[in-house]
């Protein structure tokens, strides 16, 4: 059990150095709640951070894709 403890605490010292991949994309788009942007290659699922200037960060999902866009 405290080789377990021992993995599960070097994992969690890893988890603490690593650092978020940043995409860099354009908002062509906006409609109601549905936001499309070009310029980025992630899967569907993808958690992203939308910041504008002036206005609050916003936290989206990729929910598709098409045409060389997200969704």
């Amino acid at each position: 059990m405290s080789d377990l403890l021992h993995w599960l605490d070097e994992c969690g010292a890893l988890a603490e150095q690593a650092h978020p991949v940043e995409h860099v994309g354009k908002l062509v788009r906006v409609a109601g709640l549905v936001m499309e942007a070009v310029g980025l290659k992630l899967p569907v699922g993808s958690v992203c951070t939308v910041k504008q200037p002036g206005t609050p960060t916003l936290e989206a999902e990729v929910v598709g894709f098409g045409n060389n866009k997200l969704f």
